[in-house]
């Protein structure tokens, strides 16, 4: 560059690649980051090493960069209350694409949808729906969708912005407020006054590795937490998959139960339910309190007019006995006076 510094940082970590801070807040440089909405900014912005470790949905191979392995992720295993969710397209003809949500354990800063391409990452910590707003829902959670049904631009770094994106975002948008709304439900059920879920130190709910020989992938029993740099899957406690020969354990099968159980709809419903009995009971209540105020106005409207007539009556009856017999009575002798 003019100024005599390298395009890249070589010297913050020895064994990465990085985008300069001032190139990254600047953003007439090519390198500029995806833009963020004000949220904080993803190592995998800035870092080749992070960027590479979410590279692939699924990894089979082993990234070296600057001699030593790049520690990748299977993203969609290592998060917390993980749940499963189906996205129908029309355009697709209704077939099911998958979607994973859960917690990051990491950070909670870091959330939003991880959307891959044919096992490639196009677009990172995208926020949708409710992440969009000022508010702290959907805070801490990643989604992760499979999207081989959209077209990426010619960079690799974003889909062109066709219907069927906007479409997809939208859902997702709508997804994500769902698995949402049922964590909180179902902690809150348990636990009324509990620490929202982002607040919470989290594991996550499967432990995977990969082995460096056949880069299969393993699933490790709960309660392991430190692994050797190099793993290799004759060291798996699971003498089942103690072998390189063993295929990899598989994936889990939505067919019976492709999507999860969102109990919270139901509570809302019942809740939606009561409220309008409560409010039809209140409407009902309101409209006897004026049906009995109407009519006890028509009654005394009708006792005024009754007493007026016999007053009346009185009046005329003395009259006419005044009148043809010369009698009076008492109503007469008042009315003459």
């Amino acid at each position: 560059m003019s100024n005599g510094k390298t395009e890249f940082d070589f010297d913050t970590d020895k064994y990465d690649i990085r985008i300069p801070a001032d190139i990254l807040e600047n953003t007439s440089e090519k390198y500029k980051k995806q833009e963020r909405m004000e949220q904080s900014v993803p190592e995998s912005d800035y870092s080749l090493r992070a960027y590479c470790s979410i590279l692939y949905l699924k990894p089979r191979m082993q990234i070296i960069l600057r001699g030593q392995k790049v520690k990748t992720q299977l993203i969609s295993k290592s998060l917390a209350y993980i749940e499963r969710d189906i996205y129908r397209p029309s355009f697709l003809n209704n077939r099911n694409i998958r979607i994973t949500f859960g917690y990051n354990t990491k950070s909670k800063e870091q959330y939003g949808i991880m959307m891959y391409h044919r096992n490639r990452l196009i677009k990172a910590y995208e926020r949708v729906g409710c992440q969009l707003k000022a508010n702290n829902m959907g805070v801490g959670v990643i989604g992760v969708i499979e999207c081989n049904f959209l077209k990426p631009t010619h960079n690799k770094q974003d889909f062109d912005y066709t219907d069927e994106y906007r479409k997809t975002i939208q859902n997702l948008g709508s997804k994500l407020m769902d698995y949402w709304k049922e964590i909180r439900f179902k902690r809150n059920a348990n636990d009324p006054n509990t620490v929202p879920v982002e607040d919470t130190q989290k594991r996550p709910d499967q432990n995977w590795v990969q082995c460096d020989d056949c880069l299969k992938w393993r699933k490790l029993p709960d309660g392991i937490d430190k692994l050797p740099d190099k793993w290799y899957c004759r060291m798996n406690p699971d003498p089942q998959f103690r072998s390189c020969e063993v295929p990899e354990e598989p994936e889990d099968d939505d067919n019976d139960h492709p999507t999860y159980e969102k109990t919270y709809k139901q509570h809302e419903r019942i809740a939606k339910m009561k409220e309008e009995r409560t409010r039809r009971q209140m409407e009902d209540a309101r409209k006897k309190a004026e049906m009995d105020r109407y009519v006890n106005e028509q009654n005394h409207i009708l006792q005024l007019k009754h007493n007026e007539l016999k007053r009346q009556l009185r009046e005329n009856v003395g009259l006419f006995l005044l009148t043809h017999t010369g009698f009076s009575s008492p109503g007469v002798a008042r009315y003459q006076k």
